[in-house]
């Protein structure tokens, strides 16, 4: 009997991590899916080469959205430089991209032929794909004669599908010739997270190759850059546990390296620019709004932060006379920084100690002594999610001590809120947002208590003696239920109406709950507002000032859950628990009264 051999047994190394990188083509299909489906970009060709459809998360879609644009800009602005003249779109690593159909679609293909090239396996599937598929296959004109190499998986007039593994120039190039390429025709090459995956010389290699071969040619390609900070670190650790890892971020880290990887292998001009740049200063600001208003959307840190580690580059070996990124603009050399540096002098925490890798939260000086920090978006047990922690933090060792607090009817795990600390050291916690589709509405007061047997000091006052934080080390973080706080990649479905907490609920549980750790008890209750509350908001600012002779707080501006902009101001009273809202033809006198009497007791 013939032996059976598993085929997964006997794959090599390399085939092991060219499936892995052929497996983020099946996840990012579907992500430009759902990207499209929102409205961000028209493609509606997309939905014929996905097996199941999935609707991502907001901070996902602006990812995409901004990566198609760029595309799209770069091949719309080649079209009209050669408007007139026969071109080539050459798509490297294309997987399951539907640009081609797109744009045959549209009619812009006039005097255009498209060529995708990806590993075989993969082109064998989206072949089948497009045959299976009447739509697609009607958009294409099949030649009579059969292709004539084996790497050739379809051929039309204007549409050529390869199976080449890029790293294999030679026979790259000689399909291509079979396929009846001109090199002297304009040359639009695109690289869309492709050349990261190969190893440093192999991708160098096609960057000088295709220099060398397209007399008219123009390079586009978007990756990833800034590897060694905490963000581009994650990032490489993700790309790296799937199976794919980036092997040349850290060989080109930023753009001017970059820049200049493509004129030192031939190129004679190169322009890149991060996605903020891009998003900002390329779209215009009816685009911007457009995109704004699709989707209820406050991840707006992260999203600067994503936008940071990308970048868009295009690159060409002959002067186009005008900028393909930036519309309607020449092309002039720009000087580009090796690295950004820092202008500001930070105390960096302690290796081991998380408590700073979050955002949206909120922190308040207590006693000079400690500080206590709540809320924001950051990671427990490698799940990202809205943190249902207190952390107080020793100033003077730089230490922190992690305090788990599941209590679902509180809102504990909220972002954007203000906290502020009265003189008898309480911390009020106000407003902020649970999710994009839930406002807070509990106020808190946070009360810190040291215990006796900490050493003596001069620095903190909370009923005692003078007491100060011992040096022990920090606590751990003890695991939260999972299913109450939502992960920030996961679609949000709940309504306002499923997580508002009743009158009811807070009139029967205690309105306080006492947590003990290593330094000694966090006390959490729940503050009964009266008067005249404020709407529920998040970005605001709050202060504590003297008003009136007595300390109160005072509360200015945010954003709605629909995101209309506030201009209201309100006076709390934290010993009547007393809402004041200020007269609105008053308002900028009391505004001005306020931060007279803040600057005043801060700064002088």
């Amino acid at each position: 009997m013939a032996k059976v051999v598993s085929v997964n047994s006997s794959k090599s190394t390399k085939t092991r991590r060219e499936t892995a990188v052929q497996g983020t083509n099946d996840s990012s299909i579907v992500s430009k899916w759902s990207t499209a489906s929102c409205g961000y970009f028209d493609d509606s060709f997309l939905q014929h080469f996905i097996s199941k459809k999935s609707r991502r998360a907001p901070l996902i879609h602006r990812g995409y959205y901004i990566r198609a644009k760029a595309f799209d800009r770069i091949i719309r602005n080649f079209f009209k430089i050669f408007e007139d003249a026969k071109k080539q779109v050459i798509s490297l690593g294309t997987g399951f991209d539907s640009t081609y159909f797109r744009l045959k679609g549209a009619g812009l293909l006039k005097d255009t032929v498209v060529y995708e090239i990806d590993f075989p396996d993969l082109v064998r599937r989206k072949r089948l794909l497009i045959e299976n598929s009447p739509e697609l296959a009607n958009l294409i004109k099949k030649r009579d004669i059969p292709p004539s190499s084996p790497h050739i998986e379809l051929s039309c007039t204007d549409y050529q599908l390869l199976g080449v593994d890029l790293t294999q120039l030679n026979t790259l190039e000689a399909a291509l010739k079979m396929c009846g390429i001109s090199f002297e025709c304009p040359t639009l090459l695109l690289s869309e997270c492709v050349m990261t995956y190969m190893t440093r010389r192999c991708s160098t290699e096609l960057v000088k190759w295709a220099a060398e071969t397209f007399e008219h040619g123009v390079f586009g390609m978007y990756e990833q850059m800034h590897p060694n900070d905490a963000f581009g670190l994650f990032m490489q650790a993700h790309f790296h546990s799937i199976g794919s890892p980036l092997k040349c971020i850290n060989s080109f880290p930023n753009l001017k390296s970059q820049n200049d990887r493509f004129l030192n292998a031939g190129w004679t001009h190169c322009e890149c620019v991060d996605m903020n740049t891009f998003y900002y200063d390329c779209l215009e600001r009816t685009e911007r709004c457009r995109v704004e208003s699709l989707e209820t959307f406050d991840e707006y840190e992260e999203l600067n932060l994503k936008y940071s580690h990308y970048f868009i580059l295009t690159a060409s070996t002959v002067n186009l006379g005008q900028s393909l990124i930036k519309n309607d603009q020449s092309l002039l050399k720009v000087d580009l920084p090796e690295e950004f540096t820092d202008v500001v002098t930070v105390s960096r925490l302690p290796e081991a100690d998380q408590s700073v890798r979050r955002f949206g939260h909120s922190s308040s000086l207590v006693g000079n002594c400690f500080a206590i920090t709540s809320g924001g978006f950051g990671e427990t047990d490698g799940r990202h999610q809205r943190l249902a922690e207190l952390t107080v933090t020793d100033l003077s060792s730089l230490k922190s001590y992690h305090v788990s607090c599941g209590v679902a009817d509180m809102q504990i795990p909220r972002m954007h809120h203000s906290s502020t600390t009265l003189s008898n050291g309480a911390t009020i916690l106000i407003a902020g947002r649970q999710s994009p589709y839930f406002m807070c509405n509990i106020m808190l007061k946070v009360t810190l208590q040291i215990t006796e047997n900490c050493d003596a000091s001069s620095g903190f006052q909370n009923g005692h003696n003078s007491l100060t934080s011992p040096s022990a080390q920090s606590v751990k973080r003890v695991s939260l239920p999972q299913e109450n706080f939502n992960s920030e990649d996961d679609v949000i479905s709940q309504s306002h109406s499923d997580n508002k907490i009743s009158s009811q609920s807070l009139e029967s549980h205690n309105l306080s709950k006492t947590f003990d750790f290593k330094l000694g008890e966090l006390t959490i209750e729940v503050v009964e507002q009266k008067g005249s509350v404020p709407r529920e908001r998040w970005r605001h600012a709050s202060v504590v000032v003297m008003h009136e002779g007595e300390e109160k707080i005072f509360l200015f501006g945010g954003k709605t859950k629909s995101g209309e902009v506030l201009q209201d101001c309100f006076i709390f009273n934290p010993v009547k628990n007393t809402w004041n809202e200020e007269d609105i033809g008053a308002r900028w006198a009391v505004v001005e009264k306020m931060a007279t009497t803040f600057i005043s007791q801060h700064l002088y």
